[in-house]
């Protein structure tokens, strides 16, 4: 009130602050343009700077930031044992300060009134943050597969076990993808039931036939999903699907539970290309299935809209004769062990 009686704007404290060029209206800055183009992380992104890099510099100048705060920012981070965090925080921070040199000199992005002052990329110095025995040194064997696929369910609901085993009988595709899975997606193409997703990383809509072992997992969550929007939805938000990291976490006590060597439910797309590969499968008739092949060339990636769908039946057979002949080995291993 004293600032109104004294004929002053209330309001240009706030514009001075969206106005001065400090770590965290860059980070804003890049968020809100991440978010214009469609970026699915931007929550992730968000959540990640909030934690990691606000705290400690958010307040500063962005042409005040040194390699060395930004160095010391990544070990507190490391310290505390996330080195993938680390690493992801790393990447982002230099995406947002790469925004930040360009912004000036880019006339598609406004930055009226915003001069970030750089003269260079402070995290560009840095040493890469480097991760040991990582889990994506190693991809699951289909016999570890197996083993996940019946007992999963000892470390999560059924909502999470089904869509973990729904990502292992759809082979190899992106785990966000059959994840945010809905009901809307399934259409029968020439006769074959689909899996018609229409927005992919790539940003090219894909066809995946649905396997014998895919619809089995349709068929049993039908009766307690198919009113729902998506295939696997939370627990208590019927169109909001599950969180891969519940899959991540699940996964992870069960590694332990049964001794398994460091992997994620990410590494089955290696797993799937490899043993494929191994018993005979074609690599373009691979890509088509992992929708890998859209990314070679121009005419690919814009104007190319084929389907491919006798290959991608190719492919799903053999993936379904490969898991099934798992799944059979590791049942009967239980049924001589009860014996």
């Amino acid at each position: 009130m004293g600032v109104v009686e004294a004929g002053e704007d209330p309001a240009a404290d706030r514009r001075h602050i969206l106005d001065t060029p400090t770590v965290d209206r860059l980070l804003e800055a890049y968020l809100e343009n991440r978010a214009e183009e469609g970026v699915k992380s931007v929550k992730y992104i968000r959540s990640t700077f909030k934690r990691n890099v606000s705290p400690y510099i958010g307040k500063k100048l962005t042409s005040e930031v040194t390699t060395e705060d930004v160095t010391a920012l990544l070990r507190r981070v490391v310290a505390r044992g996330s080195i993938t965090v680390a690493r992801r925080v790393q990447q982002f921070l230099h995406a947002a300060f790469a925004y930040g040199l360009k912004a000036k000199n880019d006339p598609n992005i406004d930055v009226t009134g915003i001069d970030y002052g750089l003269a260079f990329n402070p995290v560009t110095g840095t040493q890469t943050v480097r991760i040991k025995n990582k889990a994506e040194d190693h991809y699951p064997t289909l016999q570890e597969l197996a083993i996940a696929w019946f007992r999963i369910s000892e470390r999560t609901g059924p909502e999470v076990a089904n869509a973990f085993r729904f990502h292992v009988a759809m082979g190899g595709q992106r785990v966000t993808e059959t994840c945010n899975a809905r009901w809307d997606w399934l259409h029968e193409v020439n006769g074959v039931l689909c899996l018609c997703i229409p927005n992919t990383k790539t940003g090219i809509p894909h066809t995946v036939p649905v396997g014998t072992h895919a619809q089995q997992v349709l068929d049993s969550i039908r009766p307690y999903t198919g009113n729902c929007q998506v295939l696997f939805p939370q627990r208590h938000a019927s169109s909001t699907p599950i969180n891969y990291t519940s899959i991540s976490s699940a996964i992870r006590k069960l590694r332990v539970d049964h001794k398994m060597t460091a992997w994620t439910p990410k590494q089955l797309r290696r797993t799937a290309k490899t043993v494929l590969s191994d018993n005979g499968m074609e690599l373009h008739k691979l890509d088509y299935w992992q929708n890998h092949n859209q990314r070679a060339t121009i005419s690919q990636r814009h104007y190319l809209r084929a389907v491919h769908l006798d290959a991608k039946i190719e492919v799903m057979n053999l993936w379904d004769q490969l898991l099934g002949n798992a799944l059979g080995e590791y049942r009967r291993k239980q049924m001589d062990l009860v014996a």
